[in-house]
């Protein structure tokens, strides 16, 4: 550029250091202005154009891309990697049916145009959902290439979806063993190194996967599909102990993470620890887990705990909230039951021990007046010598169930004490 700042080559020379900054360098500013220094030099540099429209799609400015890709169309129409271009940045905002047409017209320019023929299968597999198109579209693009791997990937993507499990293992080996030798070459190709991993992963081969993830993020920190995958992996394949340990050093670096919060609680409930639950459970409530099954687990290890009360409480709380869900009714219910219960055992032990005014101040307190209530209240007010009231009680308990022979035993036994 020193020597020959305005000679037509230089411009060749500004495209290619361009591709640099903005492949590998991640500069964007000079790689544009070094773009626009080509045209300048040469308004006929198509690659200089799409080189323009790569950085603004890559960017989310759409209309600039398409812009420019339309400038190297102007040069050369019947060049299908601008086509391509084309149909990468409509299929990446949602603009399917453009996209189709663009790849349909860089495959009638270029009949052997493999990367076209994968794409356009992408958007029938991922877009349209038409299963079949996609894997003929696959199957053609490996058919012209037969080591591309990514075709091979997505072939095997369409044959799960399809159901046909044995070809789509077939197809995870072919990729596999493609992304291998495009590794044994270039080892630091963390794009390779991602898609090995997945191969890895769908073939079931965990611990290769888990490597192929690390080295990947080694070389591309911020590829956050690995990221995720890595850590589903992991996860899958710790004992508790350890995925608990995983998952606090996790949080470490995002405290405010309120899935992170709730799995972490969600794993010691789980291991019999539901105290040390609880805190976790609360926090991820209250960053915001708006999920029936926070409520749900932290009412029931409130309840584990020792803590009917509070449990109880949030339960009814959270049945307002959600008044639909089944197993939270059902948790309800069999929280008031137990109370329940727990009150009229309460009630019943002072009775046994004679405490006569204090189990009938226990038994009023409850305001459920099932006939356990109604008996015990009875059974206080006889042993109190208050009969009249007894036989009252006794009645509405034999109203509740008729066939209770002591009830009715007890309730003549009131007529003959008050003669």
């Amino acid at each position: 550029i020193r020597i020959n700042p305005d000679n037509e080559w230089t411009a060749i020379v500004c495209q290619a250091l361009a591709s640099i900054y903005f492949e590998i360098k991640n500069n964007n500013e000079i790689a544009v202005s070094l773009l626009e220094t080509a045209i300048a030099l040469n308004p006929n540099c198509e690659e200089a154009y799409i080189g323009l429209g790569d950085i603004y799609a890559h960017l989310d400015k759409i209309d600039d891309a398409m812009k420019y890709y339309y400038e190297g169309l102007n040069i050369n129409p019947d060049n299908p990697r601008i086509y391509g271009k084309c149909g990468i940045a409509f299929w990446e905002h949602d603009y399917v049916e453009e996209a189709i047409v663009a790849y349909n017209k860089a495959i009638e320019i270029d009949s052997q145009y493999d990367i076209a023929y994968n794409n356009l299968g992408v958007i029938y597999l991922d877009g349209i959902g038409n299963v079949k198109e996609a894997l003929r579209l696959f199957n053609k693009a490996i058919s012209i290439n037969p080591n591309y791997a990514l075709a091979n990937f997505n072939a095997a993507r369409a044959c799960e979806a399809h159901m046909l499990i044995n070809e789509a293992i077939e197809y995870y080996q072919n990729a596999l063993k493609i992304y291998s030798e495009i590794l044994s070459k270039s080892p630091n190709n963390h794009r390779a190194q991602f898609l090995r991993g997945l191969c890895y992963e769908k073939l079931n081969k965990y611990t290769e996967a888990i490597k192929d993830y690390k080295t990947c993020l080694v070389n591309n920190p911020d590829n956050v599909e690995a990221k995720t995958n890595l850590d589903n992996l992991l996860m899958k394949n710790l004992n508790s102990k350890d995925l608990i340990t995983f998952l606090k050093q996790k949080l470490n670096s995002s405290p405010n993470d309120a899935n992170l919060n709730y799995q972490i609680g969600y794993e010691l409930h789980k291991t019999k620890q539901p105290k040390e639950a609880l805190y976790y459970y609360k926090r991820s409530i209250e960053l915001g887990n708006n999920d029936v099954n926070a409520y749900l687990n932290l009412s029931k290890a409130l309840y584990e705990s020792g803590n009917l009360k509070e449990s109880l409480e949030l339960a009814k709380r959270a049945q307002n909230k959600f008044p639909n869900d089944k197993n939270l009714k059902a948790h309800f219910d069999e929280l008031y039951n137990v109370d329940l219960n727990q009150q009229i055992d309460k009630a019943a032990k002072l009775f046994e021990q004679q405490n006569y005014n204090e189990a009938l101040n226990a038994y009023n307190s409850i305001q459920v007046k099932n006939e356990a209530v109604m008996l015990g209240i009875a059974g206080c007010k006889f042993y109190l010598n208050d009969y009249n009231s007894s036989i009252d009680y006794y009645k509405k308990a034999l109203d509740i169930n008729p066939q209770n022979s002591d009830t009715a035993y007890y309730i003549g036994l009131g007529y003959y004490n008050i003669k």
